[in-house]
């Protein structure tokens, strides 16, 4: 089996370091490499099945027609709902319809979707979107995560004592709002968001003004080069994000070892209801933190379940998963 996968806009993607989809996109390829499957790099040469990673769906849509001319079976991950986008940036409202039609034809153009979780599955049916689907998880290199230099950025950045953090993009969406209200709750911790905020076409001014008006035990840190050292340096992952398609940082943070508090949405299906606390609002998230803060049991407890469980996104156990619905496709009529 000779595949392509294929990641839209990776330029862009780069200049905002490790994103949930560049990474989701170099797994899929080291997954299938672990697996025996045989890649191609260029979309304009010869495979038998191309994966394709939309971001804006525009180039997807073109490079999809090309397979489709010449016989080539066409798969899309499925990692953006229009909820995800709705709200994320400063122009989304004017983009919205362009992209929600382009997202629905590239649904339909394909041979299959791979959907990240069993949530997103329901949304592509919800919207009228028939053809076949495979519920796989992006995958993880789990070992890598126990290797972060816990030191660095707490030095760099004063920590002491029991840090909440977050990683992520500093959009309005992923829950900024509620992290910085949640720090004034707590003035005698620092909390730490790792990630850059939205710049140019991504850019949100609500973010910024979020930003400008934290207290002072919120840092917000810009863009980090060594992301593992990131979750090393932090305590209690906080992630109050209300839209995800799968929540990949969730993942990263238990591979870290990290206990996690989410917001409670139906995306999180595959995550245990013992792995991690869930709030529906402020006042949530505030008695789930006290929670960990005050039981030390509870928070190493959780510590140690996480690596283990993070283990079955693997990339071997999510390549053998991948190879399983490309075969499936290429048997298609």
């Amino acid at each position: 089996m000779r595949v392509c996968v294929y990641l839209e806009n990776a330029g862009l993607l780069r200049s905002f370091g490790d994103t949930g989809i560049g990474n989701a996109a170099k797994l899929q390829r080291v997954a299938l490499q672990m697996n025996g499957v045989e890649l191609e790099d260029d979309w304009r040469n010869d495979y038998e099945i191309i994966d394709l990673n939309p971001v804006s769906f525009t180039e997807c849509m073109y490079v999809a027609k090309y397979a489709k001319k010449r016989g080539k079976k066409v798969v899309v991950h499925v990692h953006t709902t229009f909820e995800n986008f709705a709200n994320s940036f400063w122009f989304w409202k004017l983009t919205s319809p362009f992209v929600y039609r382009n997202m629905v034809k590239l649904y339909r153009m394909a041979d299959a979707l791979i959907c990240v979780s069993d949530y997103t599955r329901k949304w592509v049916e919800s919207i009228g979107i028939r053809q076949s689907t495979f519920v796989i998880g992006n995958a993880i290199e789990v070992e890598k995560f126990r290797r972060g230099n816990r030191s660095y950025y707490r030095r760099l950045y004063g920590l002491e004592g029991v840090v909440p953090f977050c990683v992520g993009l500093v959009i309005p969406r992923k829950g900024i709002e509620t992290f910085v209200n949640l720090a004034r709750s707590f003035p005698e911790l620092k909390f730490v968001w790792f990630g850059p905020l939205g710049k140019g076409l991504v850019r949100s001014f609500k973010a910024e003004q979020i930003v400008r008006s934290a207290p002072e035990n919120v840092i917000f840190t810009g863009y980090v080069k060594d992301i593992v050292s990131a979750y090393a340096a932090g305590d209690i992952f906080v992630f109050p994000s209300l839209s995800e398609t799968f929540g990949y940082v969730v993942l990263e943070a238990l591979a870290s070892g990290k206990p996690v508090i989410v917001r409670d949405l139906k995306v999180y299906s595959w995550l245990p209801r013992d792995l991690a606390l869930r709030a529906k609002d402020d006042g949530e998230f505030r008695r789930k933190l006290s929670l960990l803060l005050e039981n030390n049991r509870l928070r190493r407890k959780l510590s140690k379940k996480g690596p283990r469980f993070a283990k079955k996104f693997g990339p071997k156990e999510i390549g053998k998963k991948l190879v399983k619905a490309f075969e499936e496709v290429l048997a298609y009529n």
